[in-house]
């Protein structure tokens, strides 16, 4: 069997290219490459060759983006406020690879060219080639690691944070993969999904399959969702369980969206094989399922990053946007519901005052900055204590379990 993936259109939409790995059982790859699809022929046809012993450069559910200069970019994901020419220049297929998904740390050109040689490909990580030719992961004067695009690395796959982890060359909070369930806390050991820009919520959102999951091995699916398409991706709701059944490489389909993004739809595979069950579902397994998700359910509601500038201003990522650009950004120092939510049962909203934080509004008409839990609230797991300047206990956010910054606020979703 050939496998085929990082499906995208190239070359101004008007040539479709696939990843594929002509397979051995499920686990030998006899061959890896780029095909091309033939208008003609109504078959995709090998263009070039890659190694079979490494990941494919590009795979998973590629979405095209720009990134603009820093010192051009708009900071939201409209229009940019670079120059033509300079955006055609910038234009990316961003997308995962083998280990890495579903996180989109990888990027080349839409080109048939780029795509073509693998050199072409970057990765966003935290290593770097050392001067013995040895990658190693650089830090900033904090010594906190530092997360960038680069040609010359490959990206933080998960198995590969694990050896860095227990080599003690990465801590577990340095770690991209942070994925948690805003309900318990606990974490969510990820394997495929897709992320695409959403216009309604105004991020880029995550459908996430885990792999080891409590009802099914690779059945459980997961909203998430990020204020940048790199992260920080953490606090996640499962959104469909398949019990004792397998639903995996789940994929949204932006294209069907319906009243402006309010409603997304997205599919996977439906199968027996891993899940030990021994009944197939009749005429529908080994097939594709697709579900809707109404993006203004209240259980929907996830706490997002609070982003404290070395100014000293506390904001969430829709104030962020809303500047034109994104200012320095200095820590994460915990997650709340951001201000455009419709505040959930037990929720209190939380303003700046003369003195800092308060719990009432400064003015008549005053906008929250978030919204936290209130002290009584029963939601708990994963929560700490806001406290304003007085040491007055104001309700609950969500800790932040990352300790690095990754975020890249000027990629703009085309």
């Amino acid at each position: 069997p050939v496998w085929v993936g990082g499906v995208a259109t190239v070359e101004n939409d008007s040539k479709l290219v696939a990843s594929f790995t002509r397979v051995q059982g499920l686990e030998k790859a006899l061959e890896k490459g780029l095909a091309l699809f033939s208008d003609i022929k109504l078959r995709f046809d090998p263009i070039a060759k890659f190694d079979e012993k490494v990941p494919s450069p590009l795979s998973g559910h590629p979405f095209k983006g720009t990134r603009t200069p820093e010192d051009l970019a708009s900071g939201s994901n409209g229009v940019a406020k670079t120059p033509s020419t300079e955006r055609d220049a910038a234009k990316w297929l961003f997308g995962s690879r083998e280990g890495l998904e579903p996180l989109p740390y990888i990027r080349v050109h839409p080109t048939l060219a780029a795509l073509k040689d693998p050199k072409q490909y970057e990765a966003f990580t935290c290593l770097k080639k050392s001067s013995s030719g040895l990658e190693e992961v650089e830090r900033n004067e904090s010594g906190k690691p530092v997360y960038r695009w680069r040609k010359d690395s490959d990206p933080l796959a998960f198995q590969r944070v694990e050896e860095l982890v227990k080599k003690g060359d990465l801590r577990p909070e340095e770690s991209p993969f942070q994925f948690r369930d805003v309900l318990t806390g606990k974490p969510i050991h990820p394997h495929t999904g897709s992320v695409y820009w959403n216009v309604f919520r105004k991020r880029w959102i995550m459908i996430l399959e885990e792999w080891g999951g409590s009802t099914s091995f690779i059945g459980e699916i997961w909203f998430v969702e990020a204020d940048t398409p790199v992260g920080p991706w953490v606090y996640a709701r499962k959104i469909v369980t398949h019990d004792k059944y397998d639903f995996y490489n789940p994929a949204q389909h932006p294209e069907f969206d319906r009243e402006g993004g309010k409603r997304i739809f997205f599919e996977g595979t439906y199968v027996n094989t891993f899940s030990g069950n021994p009944v197939p579902t009749p005429r529908y397994n080994y097939n594709q399922i697709m579900y809707g998700l109404n993006l203004e359910d209240p259980r929907l509601a996830l706490p997002v990053p609070v982003y404290r500038l070395k100014s000293g201003e506390l904001l969430t990522g829709e104030t962020l946007n809303g500047r034109g650009i994104a200012p320095d950004i200095l820590e994460i120092p915990f997650y709340a519901l951001p201000p455009s939510a419709k505040p959930p049962e037990h929720s209190v909203a939380i303003y700046l005052g003369a003195d800092g934080l308060q719990a009432t509004a400064t003015s008549k008409g005053s906008k929250p900055l978030f919204y936290a839990l209130t002290v009584d609230s029963s939601a708990t797991a994963g929560t700490i204590p806001l406290k304003n300047t007085q040491g007055r206990e104001l309700g609950r956010v969500w800790k932040n379990p990352l300790s690095a910054l990754i975020l890249d606020f000027n990629i703009i979703s085309e």
